[in-house]
């Protein structure tokens, strides 16, 4: 079987192993902004927590983010509260949380969350406003900054940028009038390259764990040996998932290849020492993971009535995009909007004034004739 193949079996067994642990922990989650005609904006967080929440528990914050008194939440209705307490539920409720800013620019910058969730939160944000008298055009930006130098590998190492826009983003500028046969060969082609670019940076994190390890320890003989034969391993810790399909992708398990290819019994002596140093450190690392595992949900209502947007829209004019961190993993994503708001004031304005040159013109008229 092919190495690309085999690639397939590091990257899914590891990444259903880390789905475990990652929606383990993830919540529900949902952002509502409403910009008002003056540039002020309103951020509604949706999320859903146990009733106990509303009587003051917050060891277990329903949000992405930690709750200022500047956010106002949404109170249930004191009846329905007081009867699920009563009966404790414990299933969970929905609940909403408030809270008005001058500028849209103002709730990255003041929002405070975890760094590892943090580009998923906090996009850079801009609103522009247009005069033209009878309209104010307003266009809104949200720019999610590529994450990729949070990688020990860059996409960049395996797929061109075309591939990249395609696979991330879902761009197909450079693949219009392909047909599907074509196209899926295209897709089959860039998902062996994604699959060795994820199953690359796996492997680093691993590794990383491993090496910091061993140059702490007095005896660093094995250290060069380990950097010179890196890139040989890689190709065998594939073949290795291959043929044992329930190996643990861990640091142990990492040990143990290196002493099977070095021929010694060095490493997993040195996981043994430092267990619980090497697995902690090997948790922190893969902390990252909990950025692909989180999405939330965009919606967005402008001022007037909407005139482009990069992502579909109802007659309700509110806009909804699903956000999640592989749009932004190789290069900037953003939502963009337009609206146009109707200044009736302008038109009444231009009436009055209309009215006033039409009265000023018939008594000039009558001076005239007098």
């Amino acid at each position: 079987m092919g190495i690309n193949k085999k690639i397939k079996f590091v990257v899914w067994g590891f990444v259903l192993i880390a789905c475990v642990g990652a929606c383990a922990s993830s919540r529900y989650y949902k952002m509502t902004t409403r910009i008002h005609k003056n540039g002020s904006c309103e951020r509604i967080a949706h999320g859903k927590a146990f009733p106990t929440f509303f009587t003051g528990d917050t060891s277990q914050n329903p949000f992405w983010f930690t709750l200022t008194p500047a956010w106002k939440i949404e109170q249930l209705d004191s009846a329905l509260l007081d009867s699920m307490l009563n009966a404790e539920v414990i299933g969970l409720m929905e609940i909403k949380a408030k809270q008005r800013f001058k500028n849209i620019s103002d709730y990255s910058a003041t929002l405070q969350c975890d760094e590892v969730i943090s580009p998923l939160l906090k996009p850079v944000e801009s609103l522009k406003k247009q005069f033209r008298w009878f309209y104010t055009d307003y266009f809104f930006t949200a720019r999610y900054i590529n994450i990729s130098d949070k990688l020990p590998v860059l996409p960049e190492q395996y797929m061109t940028e075309e591939e990249r826009k395609l696979w991330f983003q879902g761009d197909m500028s450079n693949y219009k009038g392909l047909t599907g046969w074509n196209l899926k060969n295209e897709l089959d082609v860039i998902e062996k390259k994604f699959n060795l670019f994820i199953a690359r940076n796996l492997y680093e994190k691993i590794w990383e764990t491993i090496s910091y390890i061993e140059q702490k320890t007095s005896d660093t003989t094995y250290l060069s040996q380990m950097n010179l034969v890196k890139d040989t391993l890689f190709l065998l810790y594939a073949e290795e998932i291959e043929e044992n399909k329930n190996a643990d992708i861990k640091p142990e398990y990492m040990c143990s290849l290196l002493d099977n290819y070095l021929k010694t019994n060095y490493f997993i002596e040195l996981y043994e020492a430092n267990e619980a140093e090497i697995e902690q450190m090997y948790k922190q690392k893969m902390d990252f993971l909990d950025l692909f595992f989180n999405n939330f949900q965009y919606d967005l209502i402008m001022p007037g009535k909407v005139t482009y947007a990069n992502t579909s829209f109802d007659a309700s004019d509110t806009l909804r995009w699903e956000v999640e961190a592989t749009l932004f993993l190789a290069d900037d994503y953003a939502l963009e909007a337009q609206s146009r708001s109707v200044n009736i004031w302008a038109f009444v304005l231009t009436f009055l004034l209309g009215i006033l040159a039409v009265l000023g013109l018939l008594k000039w008229i009558r001076i005239l004739t007098i």
